[in-house]
């Protein structure tokens, strides 16, 4: 064995060398008494245990609110509670457990290497949740739900997005199926591995709205934009997606959630193709600090809800004051950033 000091960077990993994700979930969230077990958000006003840790496929530990979108790993989780950087998110770990780290962009460790060299294996075979669906055709009451948002059943048809009446989802560890009494929604996005890619939308089920195998790489509404246009709008969800198009006919897309964003690759593609590409999040604590954060990251404007209207997406704007008026306050906010709507 030889023994060598190099320096390494300050990441989640070094820090995950010292404590568990467990550790840091239970000390930054009191009311969490175990994993899979329910809790109501300290991030929201919630009246019901809405929130759980749970292991992911691959074994990982995440925040899941069935309230809002999306899933966060313990680093998001202290950021967005705290309104704080990734970089100061460690910093704050590091500093409350009192580990023996050196607060600064740059870790100290001596390692023993040997000289036998080190077979990798990169090769991952995670196994993606199958979701099967009882679709039906749409309903009276479907029609009327997305016609509060002036979303027709064209552009439902078009994004992929059908009624249904139950749904049956299997894990490497479990199998469920649940007949469905809320209206109820799939989302495809295709196949993966022959796995067929979707989410399940439950709007008026207040525990778990949103269940899916959707991997960070989807990008909700893309097969339906143009070649190229003046404007796309990143959102935070395909139901915003829809509300913008069929109201402003204007194009937007959504990552798989608001802590999530597009793949740098694709939105090198999507700048070349689109002359301003401005990003729209709710008007949360959790939606204006990532829309902040991708607006740093990959220099792009953002734009939200102004306070006084108390709401927070496209979607609770209009169904509140409508077509005209959602149309009046896209035109303000793009002229805020100089940018003209054609």
């Amino acid at each position: 064995m030889i023994n060598y000091e190099i320096k390494l960077p300050l990441t989640k990993e070094t820090i995950l060398s010292f404590i568990t994700e467990y550790d840091i979930f239970k000390y930054y969230i009191p009311s969490m008494k175990d994993i899979n077990v329910s809790f109501k958000s300290e991030l929201r006003e919630d009246n019901h245990p809405s929130c759980r840790v749970f292991y992911t496929n691959n074994n990982k530990l995440k925040y899941k609110d069935f309230g809002i979108e999306g899933t966060l790993n313990c680093f998001q989780y202290v950021m967005i509670k705290y309104n704080i950087s990734y970089k100061e998110a460690l910093k704050k770990i590091i500093q409350d457990f009192n580990l023996d780290l050196i607060d600064s962009d740059i870790a100290y460790f001596t390692l023993q290497l040997s000289k036998k060299p080190v077979k990798v294996n990169w090769k991952t075979n995670k196994e993606l949740t199958k979701i099967l669906v009882k679709k039906v055709k749409f309903r009276k009451k479907d029609i009327e739900y997305w016609n509060q948002y002036n979303i027709t059943q064209d552009w439902l048809e078009k994004a992929h997005i059908s009624p249904i009446t139950a749904f049956y989802i299997k894990t490497k560890t479990s199998e469920r199926y649940i007949g469905s009494s809320y209206l109820s929604y799939c989302y495809d996005f295709g196949k993966i591995d022959n796995t067929k890619i979707r989410k399940i939308y439950q709007p008026f089920n207040n525990k778990v709205k949103f269940i899916g195998n959707v991997t960070k790489d989807i990008i909700q509404g893309y097969h339906l934009l143009p070649r190229n246009g003046n404007l796309l709008i990143i959102t935070s969800s395909l139901k915003d997606v829809g509300t913008l198009f069929c109201n402003t006919n204007t194009f937007a897309i959504a990552p798989n959630s608001e802590v999530s964003f597009i793949q740098p690759l694709e939105l090198y593609k999507l700048k070349d193709r689109f002359r301003n590409i401005v990003i729209w999040y709710d008007n949360d604590k959790c939606g204006i600090l990532n829309a902040k954060k991708f607006s740093d990251i990959y220099k792009l404007d953002y734009i939200y809800i102004p306070e006084k209207f108390k709401d927070k997406d496209p979607s609770d704007f209009v169904l509140k004051y409508g077509t005209k008026e959602l149309n009046l306050l896209l035109n303000y906010l793009l002229e805020t950033k100089n940018i003209k709507h054609d």
